[in-house]
């Protein structure tokens, strides 16, 4: 863009944590909804160590820190889209749902970022409750992979049909097919 930033394209949000490798992450949706000729803006959730290996560990953001960055985002521009990656704790998912119901944000895709390729947990399980509760039936649309799906519905899915059941289960929590 010759230095310049594109003011008339839609501002997104991602509310997500984020890979330092870039694999992952605040980093790859900002890079994705770049590439789609959006002007991103984002929310760190957690902090990871990690690297192309595994992950070494985490620290999270509090609910209070996740939702400050969110208003002096909001205060500043209108936001088009909103997608939510890893939520780590019960507090920043309530906090997230929270914003979505209090503040004139669209509804979001939730991609319930649960646990790595390398196994390490992302989400405490109590979190994974109220995003349940709170979250998912807020949202425009779902997007777990295969085992973050299976975790969400208690189906296994091994065939294209156990796929379609999971999806079909999602629906319970979004008001759009998942």
């Amino acid at each position: 863009m010759n230095g310049r930033e594109n003011v008339t394209a839609p501002i997104t949000l991602t509310i997500a944590g984020f890979d330092p490798s870039g694999g992952a992450g605040i980093i790859a949706d900002l890079k994705t909804l770049a590439a789609f000729g959006c002007r991103p803006t984002a929310a760190i959730t957690s902090l990871t160590f990690q690297n192309a290996r595994g992950i070494q560990g985490a620290r999270h953001q509090t609910a209070e820190t996740v939702r400050e960055q969110v208003m002096a985002i909001v205060a500043a521009s209108p936001i088009a889209a909103v997608k939510t990656g890893m939520l780590p704790t019960p507090e920043i998912v309530r906090e997230v749902a929270r914003m979505f119901r209090e503040m004139e944000l669209p509804a979001p895709v939730v991609d319930p970022v649960l646990r790595s390729t390398s196994g390490y947990e992302l989400m405490e399980s109590e979190a994974i409750e109220v995003l349940l509760k709170d979250l998912m039936p807020l949202a425009r649309v779902i997007t777990p992979n295969i085992p973050e799906a299976e975790t969400l519905t208690g189906l296994r899915i091994e065939s294209e049909a156990g796929m379609r059941a999971a999806a079909n289960s999602c629906a319970r929590w979004a008001p759009a097919p998942c």
